[in-house]
């Protein structure tokens, strides 16, 4: 009986379900995603995209090198002086007691970064050799292994003389370049040059730094409270096949020795033609 009466109901229900349930639609190829586009290469897009998120430093400063006067950021990118200036009196700042070196040290090639030494009127930026053992009251010059521009006020000179030079306009943002030279005599060295990096315009630069060691970039910020900060740079990707970097061309890698011979093709002319207009007479 119960049977008989519930029948008669699901007959009518499953008729209406099937007269007013609208038919599944079929969906085109215009309203699918594009899978392949937004899901290809999704972490290297990802990657690619937090570049601008997470800057890159070319310079880590080394915490172990930080005098107990001086304060580095947590992430190691900037240093402040938490004392006043040294005494003028010494024309050469001391070693060690006022200075922090850069983590990793340099060879062979090209090397750029940039310091931040904003409105500060006191600073000292350079490369140096690892000073790991050596006197702590030792005279920041060449013969002692370092090479750097110093800023006294309105006077900037280098650590290899007293000689004082200015500027029409003092930069913000130095940018300092390692590369490899030659010097007369054809002998590979390196020089450290010097430049405002807000207009591209170079103004100093140190020649005769020897070659065969590692040179670590170190900071002296000699104002209170002002720091010198490093500036992150673009990063860069490299895909396997193409070549982002430009490569030097012979000319530009071995221009001093290209000069040296060149100069020494046009003596040998002159002494040829000095020696056949001697016998010509």
């Amino acid at each position: 009986m119960q049977d008989i009466v519930h029948n008669p109901y699901n007959r009518l229900y499953d008729s209406a379900r099937a007269k007013y349930t609208l038919p599944d639609q079929e969906l085109s190829s215009e309203s699918l995603i594009d899978v392949s586009k937004h899901l290809g290469n999704l972490k290297y897009h990802v990657w690619d995209n937090m570049k601008d998120i997470c800057p890159y430093y070319p310079v880590i400063l080394n915490p172990h090198t930080t005098p107990p006067d001086f304060s580095v950021s947590d992430d190691l990118t900037s240093v402040t002086s938490c004392l006043h200036r040294q005494d003028k009196s010494s024309p050469f700042p001391l070693n060690r007691s006022c200075m922090v070196l850069g983590s990793v040290g340099y060879g062979i090639g090209t090397h750029t970064w940039q310091i931040e030494v904003g409105n500060s009127r006191h600073w000292i930026l350079g490369v140096c050799f690892r000073s790991e053992g050596k006197p702590i009251t030792q005279h920041l010059s060449p013969e002692n292994g370092f090479w750097g521009l110093r800023r006294d006020g309105c006077m900037y000179s280098f650590l290899s003389t007293q000689t004082r030079f200015s500027l029409k306009t003092n930069p913000e943002v130095v940018q300092v370049r390692l590369e490899d030279d030659f010097d007369v005599m054809g002998r590979w060295q390196r020089k450290v040059s010097f430049s405002d990096a807000r207009i591209n315009s170079h103004f100093a630069k140190i020649t005769g730094v020897p070659s065969g060691k590692e040179l670590f970039p170190f900071v002296m910020p000699e104002d209170r409270s002002a720091p010198l900060r490093v500036v992150p740079i673009p990063a860069k990707i490299t895909l396997a096949g193409e070549q982002v970097e430009r490569n030097l061309s012979f000319q530009e890698r071995y221009k001093g020795l290209f000069e040296i011979c060149c100069w020494v093709a046009i003596a040998l002319l002159v002494i040829i033609a000095f020696k056949t207009d001697r016998q010509d007479k």
